[in-house]
């Protein structure tokens, strides 16, 4: 345990979950006064001792602050402050991953999952937050319409004053965002590819446990953002990620104050979690079998190979949000990686294929060195053509339409098609 768990225990406050052993034995004589619900344990690593910990499906109550002892005095506890949340999944090394949960009003203890919050990682070292475990009842749908697949939850477990100590939402508002939520990625509309289908290579069969994958951004819809799958489900298909965040060791401030997208660097794993239904908020794989926890980074930079798209006017102090100079694009093809510098190679449009893209002569190539890595705005999934399928096109790129900038797709084209 660590020390705030440590003074917890020492002065007999409950805890909910960890390793417990038999105590004294008392009497109930009217058990049913006192008892609550029967609890899942298995057996723990000393003899005649349990492990109780939160399980994926559970409803626990959860201390909104990190202050496991507010002070020295257990006579000088004043009452805390609690979330609801639901176990979303299956516990780990690096923690348990939560989903917030939402009263809906006009019903005395119904709850929803809070469609516009992300889910949180309770690492494991903060799992006192969990207070108690709270009994619930998942609705069907056939208790009244629009209730189904929500859940009742013991009001017994709850604080007396459900209107003031949870946040709430109407049924219809409820309603209302979970349609939001459906299609909340499907906003990246792009031409369909000539002669790659970049579909098929971010399909449902091609996620696995311990990858990382680029994510598109709402911030610019490019794939700048990244994801680290921590399960897939099958059937029916959905994916548990948890995102990654840039470590700001040589990260200009100003990006990071704005929560500007970063797409190279050192990255760790953040307090925040999704899930996903669909694939279309995927882009592409950028590793594969990666083992990531609280305190570890991934490095992701260029690849030799590559093909990335750059802030043509970057400069040192700028950011792409400025609206006196917004960002503009140039695309190339990474042909040296070392520890200094990476060699960037234009790329220009074939006239007359709309996502066909070919070495740009005239302007050569760009040195960028490691220190000015943020000029790199996101990768962009790319297909080599050969003889076989693009004839006098081979050796060039057919690229990936949903992460080219637009602008480029139409610069300098003598032939419109339609779509």
């Amino acid at each position: 345990m660590n020390e705030p768990e440590t003074r917890w225990t020492h002065e007999g406050l409950p805890a909910a979950c960890g390793n417990f052993c038999l105590g004294d034995t008392y009497v109930l004589q009217d058990p049913s006064m006192y008892l609550s619900h029967r609890v899942s344990w298995t057996k723990g690593k000393n003899r005649n001792s349990f492990e109780i910990h939160p399980k994926k499906g559970d409803i626990w109550a959860l201390y909104k602050d990190l202050r496991l002892l507010r002070s020295s005095d257990t006579d000088d506890h004043q009452p805390f402050n609690y979330d609801v949340v639901e176990v979303s999944k299956v516990p780990t090394n690096a923690g348990i991953v939560v989903s917030p949960l939402v009263r809906i009003e006009g019903f005395v203890s119904l709850f929803a999952e809070a469609k516009d919050k992300s889910c949180i990682l309770i690492p494991s070292s903060e799992l006192f937050r969990f207070s108690h475990s709270i009994p619930c009842y998942r609705t069907n749908g056939n208790e009244k319409v629009g209730v189904g697949g929500l859940l009742e939850l013991d009001t017994a477990a709850l604080p007396c004053d459900l209107s003031t100590a949870f946040p709430s939402i109407t049924l219809d508002s409820y309603m209302d965002l979970n349609k939001k939520r459906v299609t909340e990625f499907v906003g990246v509309t792009y031409p369909d590819s000539e002669f790659h289908n970049f579909d098929e290579d971010r399909s449902c069969d091609k996620f696995e446990h311990g990858q990382i994958w680029a994510l598109y951004s709402s911030t610019d819809t490019f794939p700048n953002l990244y994801g680290w799958i921590n399960e897939v489900e099958k059937e029916p298909f959905k994916v548990h990620l948890t995102w990654l965040k840039v470590c700001p060791q040589g990260v200009d401030k100003h990006w990071l104050e704005q929560n500007i997208p970063v797409s190279c660097g050192k990255f760790g794993i953040q307090n925040s979690t999704s899930e996903h239904y669909e694939t279309c908020a995927f882009s592409h794989l950028v590793m594969t079998r990666c083992q990531i926890g609280t305190g570890h980074q991934v490095k992701i930079v260029p690849k030799v190979g590559e093909v990335w798209a750059i802030y043509k006017n970057w400069a040192p102090d700028w950011i792409p949000s400025s609206k006196d100079c917004p960002a503009e694009y140039a695309i190339g093809e990474i042909k040296i990686c070392t520890e200094s510098s990476t060699l960037f190679s234009f790329l220009t449009k074939v006239d007359g294929y709309i996502s066909v893209f070919k070495p740009d002569v005239e302007k050569g190539a760009l040195e960028v060195p490691r220190k000015e890595n943020l000029r790199f705005s996101h990768r962009i999934p790319s297909f080599r053509l050969t003889k076989k399928n693009g004839d006098k096109l081979r050796g060039f790129y057919e690229l990936d339409l949903a992460a080219v900038p637009e602008v480029l797709l139409w610069e300098g084209s003598s032939l419109i098609r339609c779509f």
